[in-house]
């Protein structure tokens, strides 16, 4: 017969890996979610300060965009002076290599003013 002996070692071993690489996946979903909100923040806040500025608003939206660690992907104004719409792409990496970026996109302006 063979001994059992070790056998609860090699199972806690199992559990205690099991458990670290559930932990790495929720971590890795909440950071993705995290960082998902951090770039839909930093479109609604280049659309706005496009908005501001009629005249050079996709320069003002690169500025903003740069400033903010987010690539300025698109930028299109629709209207006039009194009546239009900037409406930005923007484009922030999900890790330190750039393989996955998180894109967003916002709008905003002046309708009838």
């Amino acid at each position: 017969m063979r001994s059992e002996r070790g056998s609860g070692s090699v199972t806690a071993l199992w559990v205690m890996i099991l458990t670290a690489v559930l932990a790495l996946a929720v971590f890795c979903v909440f950071a993705f979610k995290a960082k998902t909100e951090q770039v839909r923040g930093a479109a609604d806040l280049v659309a706005l300060s496009a908005a501001e500025d009629p005249d050079n608003a996709c320069a003002r939206a690169k500025q903003t965009a740069a400033a903010n660690n987010v690539r300025l992907e698109s930028c299109k104004e629709t209207g006039d002076v009194f009546d239009y719409v900037v409406t930005v792409t923007v484009q922030g990496d999900f890790d330190w290599w750039g393989m996955w970026a998180i894109g967003a996109t916002s709008h905003a302006g002046r309708l009838g003013v």
